[in-house]
């Protein structure tokens, strides 16, 4: 019996891209999808589009929440698929096939999660690529300089959701690196990557906004780092940023 695989949809305010993520989740191969939607009370358009849409969807959820990560949550109740993954309101997945790679991943190497690569587009240009973000040297490692596989292209089991808890809410913007963090560093979960691009992800989202959007991620980096016993300072993470730097220079056209 093939996995039934659940992606959820977190979204607010989200017009000009949430069809676009609708439609790279309904062309996919694989044919026991799941997709939930949770709107946050979205108020220029994007609950129609859906709405018009919702044949395309498992489940619309539509209110009020707590923020980004307590909608995450909510759409985590709702999940009854096999392997869950994220993929946010303004993003795309890269072709038809990548569920069905994820699910194979899965199948033949016996691991408990399994990330890849995404490439960072331009927010009104689908089609031009301005940064690659590679997650093939992961090692736990990273996490003390505030480095992490890519959160977009990271599908776990249900089950570790329910085992080990969703999203922080006292988080405003670290709380996908914290989850990652208990999962892969803490509880040891096994993993395999994937090396394939999966998701096409728009620049401008919440933790690349601007400056300030900078500082308060690495704060709570730092925090999520020492609140589960792994020593790091702002000094080590702030490294990160030269080494995604000299990273990226290999992926350049």
């Amino acid at each position: 019996m093939s996995l039934k695989v659940t992606i959820i949809t977190v979204v607010y305010n989200a017009v000009n891209t949430i069809l676009d993520c609708v439609e790279s989740v309904s062309m996919q191969d694989y044919p026991n999808i799941e997709h939930i939607v949770v709107d946050g009370g979205s108020s220029d358009g994007t609950l129609e589009i859906l709405r018009d849409n919702s044949r395309k969807l498992s489940h619309l959820i539509s209110g009020p929440d707590e923020g980004l990560y307590d909608a995450m949550n909510k759409g985590l109740v709702f999940a009854t698929g096999d392997i869950v993954g994220f993929l946010n309101a303004d993003d795309l997945y890269a072709n038809e096939y990548i569920i069905s790679d994820y699910v194979r991943a899965f199948e033949n190497n016996n691991v408990e999660c399994v990330f890849s690569d995404l490439w960072f587009i331009d927010k009104s240009d689908i089609s031009k690529k301005l940064r690659y973000y590679s997650s093939k040297s992961f090692s736990k490692e990273w996490f003390r300089f505030g480095m992490m596989p890519a959160h977009p292209t990271f599908f776990t089991y249900l089950k570790n959701y329910k085992k080990f808890g969703g999203y922080r809410k006292d988080f405003k913007i670290a709380s996908d690196f914290d989850l990652l963090l208990r999962y892969l560093y803490i509880h040891n979960l096994p993993y395999y990557y994937l090396e394939l691009v999966s998701v096409h992800m728009r620049v401008g989202g919440l933790s690349t906004k601007n400056l300030l959007s900078n500082i308060l991620i690495n704060r709570e980096i730092n925090y999520s780092c020492r609140s589960n016993g792994i020593y790091t300072n702002l000094v080590l993470i702030y490294l990160k940023y030269p080494f995604k730097i000299l990273r990226n220079l290999r992926f350049k056209f």
